[in-house]
């Protein structure tokens, strides 16, 4: 059975900067590509979210890399059967600057 999935307000406002900025210095190809590779993500770690490597034990956090600029940042609820979308992170951002 797939996972369901919750966006917290920083995954939406990550993502929703990240397509602004696409829009921006890219085209619209390059926004559906990211947007067509993230749902394409979340979908895999709906069925296995065990799949991306663990990133920080202690919280359960997980990680999968987008693209190489983008890291999705997860945790994973296993009795409640929940992922929780935490963040998009810029991977030229030192990711001990990551706020939990």
């Amino acid at each position: 059975m797939a996972y369901n999935v919750i966006w917290s307000d920083e995954a939406i406002k990550t993502f929703d900067s990240n397509i602004i900025f696409l829009e921006r210095e890219w085209n619209k190809n390059v926004v559906k590509k990211f947007v067509v590779n993230v749902f394409n993500t979340i979908e895999t770690i709906q069925l296995n979210p065990l799949l991306y490597k663990q990133f920080y034990k202690t919280k359960r956090i997980r990680s999968a890399i987008i693209t190489k600029q983008i890291t999705l940042f997860y945790r994973i609820n296993k009795s409640k059967k929940v992922i929780e979308l935490i963040t998009f992170w810029n991977n030229h951002k030192d990711p001990k600057k990551l706020k939990w």
